[in-house]
């Protein structure tokens, strides 16, 4: 990530259907000077994009987001977040 770089205010209203946490409706995502993901490793899951950059990437139990979701009353991402803690503790 690079936290120099920020991204202009705006909203996203853009589908990223093909990721797991959204499902099929459209997110509303607010970039408020956002980091910007300039550099993904290979062991790292881009779970969503927006304008052809990632937004939201994986790696192992981590979460990387460049917006806020919390601003517009989005949960899923939230949601999707304590499916990876359930997860960790079954597997531990």
């Amino acid at each position: 990530m690079n936290g120099t770089r920020t991204e202009d205010r705006l909203k996203a209203s853009r589908p990223p259907s093909r990721y797991p946490c959204w499902g099929k409706d459209p997110v509303n995502a607010v970039f408020i000077r956002a980091p910007r993901i300039t550099d993904i490793g290979a062991d790292v899951e881009t779970l969503a994009v927006f304008e052809d950059r990632p937004v939201l990437v994986r790696q192992k139990n981590m979460l990387a987001c460049s917006f806020h979701p919390e601003l517009v009353g989005e949960t899923r991402l939230h949601a999707y977040f304590l499916d990876m803690v359930t997860e960790a503790k079954a597997a531990s």
